[in-house]
């Protein structure tokens, strides 16, 4: 059976494909520094907390979806420094594959072992 992905792991690999203004995609950096080092600390809670506030900076929210469509928003896409460090994150947290070619069930556990892993 295949495991469904950690909500964290679909929310960051859905962050490089978001168009945003400048101002948020600083704070997008800011909260994807944040999500990187609580994992580093090992502090899983931390991490999706930070996750959780990085999803209220996406344009899937009401009032951003519709200012872009009407033009008043430009858009700009992910830095590369950030899409990098998404990536590292992805695989960080995402479990590694078993025999059988299906994930671990575990991804928490995952992120858990390797969270403190130094750079």
């Amino acid at each position: 059976m295949i495991e469904p992905v950690d909500p964290t792991v679909r929310l960051l690999r859905a962050v490089p494909h978001w168009t945003l203004s400048p101002a948020l995609w600083e704070e997008v950096d800011e909260v994807v520094q944040r999500v990187h080092r609580a994992l580093r600390a090992g502090d899983i809670a931390a991490a999706r907390a930070a996750a959780s506030v990085l999803s209220l900076c996406g344009p899937h929210r009401v009032g951003r979806s519709v200012n872009a469509r009407m033009g008043a928003v430009t858009g700009a896409g992910v830095s590369t420094g950030t899409r990098d460090l998404i990536n590292e994150l992805v695989h960080r947290l995402t479990p590694p594959p078993t025999e059988t070619g299906q994930t671990e069930p575990a991804a928490a556990s995952h992120a858990e072992r390797h969270a403190a892993v130094p750079e």
